[in-house]
C-alpha cells in the first residue's frame, strides 16, 4: 500500500509538471514541487495526513513566497521613476482638458494615455506638462513652468 501512495504522489507531480511545460505557468511548477515533497514524505513513512499537509505547505508556501516576491519587485521604490525602465520620463505632453476626477487623456507616441498630476502638484491646468513617472498605463505629470 505504501508504494502505491508513493507512486501516486510522483505521478501527480509529473502530470502537473507536464501541464506546466505546456502552459508556462510558473505556479504549476511550484505545485509540482509540493506534490514531489509529499512523495518524499511518503517515502520517509509519513502518514497520509502528513503527506497531504506537506504538499499543501510546500506548494502553497512556495506560491505565496513567489507572489510576495513579485509584489515587492513590482512596487520597488523608484521603479516608476527610473529612467532606465521608462524612456518616457522627462518628455513633454500637452493636456487639453482635465476631467473632474483629476485625470486627463493625452496623446503620446501616437497613442492615447491616461494621465494624472503628480501628488505634489496643485490642481491641473491645460498646457504643457512633463512626464515624471509611469504607473502601469497612467502617466504622472508635472506642470511645465
Amino acid at each position: 500500500m505504501q508504494s502505491d501512495v508513493l507512486t501516486s504522489w510522483w505521478i501527480a507531480a509529473a502530470l502537473v509538471l507536464a501541464l506546466e511545460l505546456f502552459t508556462g505557468t510558473f505556479f504549476l511548477l511550484l505545485l509540482a514541487l509540493g506534490l514531489a515533497a509529499a512523495g518524499v514524505a511518503a517515502l520517509l513513512g509519513a502518514g497520509s495526513a502528513a503527506q497531504t499537509l506537506t504538499a499543501a505547505l510546500v506548494g502553497g508556501g512556495a506560491m505565496l513566497a513567489l507572489r510576495a516576491w513579485r509584489l515587492r519587485r513590482r512596487t520597488a521604490p523608484g521603479s516608476a521613476t527610473d529612467p532606465a525602465q521608462h524612456l518616457d520620463l522627462g518628455l513633454q505632453v500637452r493636456v487639453e482638458r482635465w476631467r473632474d476626477d483629476g485625470l486627463a487623456e493625452v496623446s503620446h507616441r501616437g497613442c492615447t494615455w491616461t494621465a494624472r498630476l503628480d501628488a505634489a502638484e496643485p490642481p491641473g491646468r491645460p498646457g504643457l506638462h512633463v512626464i515624471v513617472g509611469v504607473d502601469g498605463t497612467t502617466l504622472r505629470l508635472r506642470a511645465l513652468r
